[in-house]
Parts: C-alpha cells; structure tokens; sequence
C-alpha cells in the first residue's frame, strides 16, 4: 500500500491492465502519470476518452480525472519516472489461441 507521503506515481504500460490501475491510483488522490509507447493511445487519454473497453467505468472516471489534473499521459516513459515517487511497470501479458 502507497505511504500518504507519495504524491506521483508513474505507470509504465497503458493497456488493459494499466490504465484502469492508473485511474485508481487517481481516484485514490495520487497524481499518476501514465506511460506508453503508442503516441495514440496517450493522446486518447489526454483527450480524456479510453481505448479500454472492458472496463466501463473508465468512460466516466477518465475525462473527470484528466479534467482534474490527476491523470495524464505521455510517451515519455523518462521524464515521467523522473517525476516519480512511485514506478509501477506493466508488462505486456500474451495469450495465445489455445490460451497459454
């Protein structure tokens, strides 16, 4: 569990499993800064819209958050550890047909 004292937290890898755990993070009081290397899916967070359709809460939590200044996006995966308390790194997680 974070410490009340850490303030940013970055999260490397915006996808299924990142995304919802950097808006709760946000929704939690933390100001995240989400990483990834696809320039469209952090421009689509910026604008405040979700490329993860999964989890329908995000539809309404994102734009609140991004409107806030909680959460944020960039594909600068550097400046943003820099500005860091806390570094979570999501690695991609491939499955294959016969799910392995």
């Amino acid at each position: 569990m974070l410490q009340s004292s850490l303030s940013t937290v970055a999260v490397v890898g915006l996808g299924k499993i990142g995304l919802p755990l950097a808006v709760q993070y946000a929704q939690h009081g933390r100001r995240v800064i989400g990483c990834d290397i696809d320039p469209q899916v952090v421009e689509t967070i910026n604008a405040g819209q979700s490329h993860v359709q999964e989890e329908p809460e995000l539809a309404t939590e994102l734009p609140r958050l991004v409107r806030e200044g909680l959460l944020s996006a960039t594909v600068s995966t550097t400046e943003a550890v820099r500005q860091a308390d806390v570094v979570v790194v999501i690695v991609p997680v491939v499955i294959d047909r016969s799910r392995k």
